[in-house]
This record gives C-alpha cells, sequence and structure tokens, in this order.
C-alpha cells in the first residue's frame, strides 16, 4: 500500500499503521511519504508491518511500535530519509524481531517529552538514527534467544522458564540484541524534510472589506 500526503497533514485521533488486530504470517508492505510535518491528536502505532517511510511526525499522545521494520524513503537531495518522531507521550518499541539471529533495522529518529524505552532481550533490532528523551530506558542482552530449547550446550532457560538464552561465556562475542548507530546526517535529513513544509513568503497588508457603524438607541 503506497500513501503520499504531499503537504502533510493533521490527524485529530490516533494513527494505526499496519495490523493492529488479528495476525497473519506476512506483515503487509506500507510505504509512507510525507511531504510536509504530520500532527497527530493522539497516539501512533506502527504494528505488524514492513515500512518504508519518511517524513515528520509530531505525536500528541504515546507512540508504540512493535513487530515492524522501518525504512527511510529516497529523499529528493539523494539522501535516504528517516521517520523523525517528536512525541509528548511516552515511546515505546519492542517486540519487534523476537527470537530471530539478525537484526531487524529501524531507521528513525525519536524523541520523547515523556519517557522512551526500547527493549532487546527478545527483540533484535538495530535503530540507525538516534534517541532523545527526558528518562530514556534501554533493555538488552548479547547474543542469541529461543522461545523454544536449541538444544545446544551453549544455552539455559531464562524468563521464566519460558526463553532459551546464551550463557554468558558465549555471549561474550555475540552482538547486542539491540544496538542505536547514531546517523550524524539525521540533522541534515531533518532540514531537508523541513524544507518540504510549505512557508508564508508575503503577508498583505492589512485591508478594511467592509465597515458596519452600529449605534444604540437612546
Amino acid at each position: 500500500m503506497n500513501l503520499t500526503l504531499k503537504e502533510g497533514g493533521y490527524i485529530g485521533r490516533n494513527l494505526d499503521i499496519g495490523l493492529t488486530s488479528g495476525c497473519a504470517e506476512i506483515n503487509p508492505k506500507i510505504t509512507l511519504n510525507a511531504g510536509g510535518p504530520v500532527y497527530i491528536n493522539g497516539n501512533l502505532t506502527i504494528q505488524k508491518a514492513d515500512v518504508k517511510i519518511s517524513g515528520i511526525f509530531y505525536v500528541k499522545g504515546e507512540v508504540y511500535i512493535s513487530d515492524t521494520t522501518i525504512d527511510g524513503l529516497t529523499l529528493k537531495s539523494g539522501k535516504n530519509g528517516s521517520m523523525i518522531v517528536f512525541s509528548e507521550g511516552n515511546v515505546n518499541v519492542r517486540n519487534n524481531n523476537m527470537y530471530k539471529d539478525n537484526p531487524g533495522h529501524i531507521h528513525a529518529f525519536f524523541y520523547s517529552k515523556s519517557a522512551l524505552g526500547m527493549h532487546g532481550v527478545l527483540s533484535n533490532i538495530k535503530v540507525e538514527g538516534g534517541l532523545s528523551g527526558r528518562r530514556i530506558v534501554l533493555n538488552a542482552v548479547q547474543g542469541k534467544s529461543y522461545n523454544s530449547n536449541p538444544r545446544n550446550s551453549q544455552f539455559e532457560q531464562g524468563g521464566g522458564g519460558s526463553v532459551w538464552f546464551q550463557k554468558r561465556a558465549y555471549q561474550k562475542s555475540e552482538n547486542s540484541r539491540l544496538q542505536i548507530i547514531y546517523n550524524p546526517e539525521i540533522i541534515e535529513i531533518y532540514s531537508d524534510l523541513k524544507e518540504q513544509e510549505p512557508i508564508i513568503e508575503r503577508i498583505d497588508r492589512n485591508m478594511i472589506i467592509n465597515r458596519e457603524i452600529v449605534t444604540g438607541n437612546n
């Protein structure tokens, strides 16, 4: 599904992208190109979707991203774009690429005026962009994790017995299941996206269109 917002937009309620209910074996592929800022007067949920997206999103509520990959669209400048999110509420990124050995990619910059949380224990993700917030909580382990017994002496049970993690001695040579890589071009990408916003270049002088004088009865 392709969706283009040439001049951005205002959404007066929650915005849900992907499969927010039910289940499917294959996540839908969604392309969203925001040519201007998108204001969301509610929550933003991206769930069970493979998304290509570029744009600036201002979210009044909370942001929840689950079981999703996010790639940036190519901008007019030729740079690879990104999803840039400013949220007044909490930002929660969890349950992405669960129990997989290779990381899923999220090209995005997230800012939260409240709390920002990311999880790389069962999930395995690589965030390319950046994070900012009043309170940031990151939870992660190194190595592999499975939801069934791998029948391998490198692993031991954890998570109440429902998850198998690599033993600490074997984790040392493995990557973290949560990797955050700062993109030094994120400011330039933000500037390129801002340039797409409509700008008021000229304001006409005040003009009286109609005048009416009303006098009261004495």
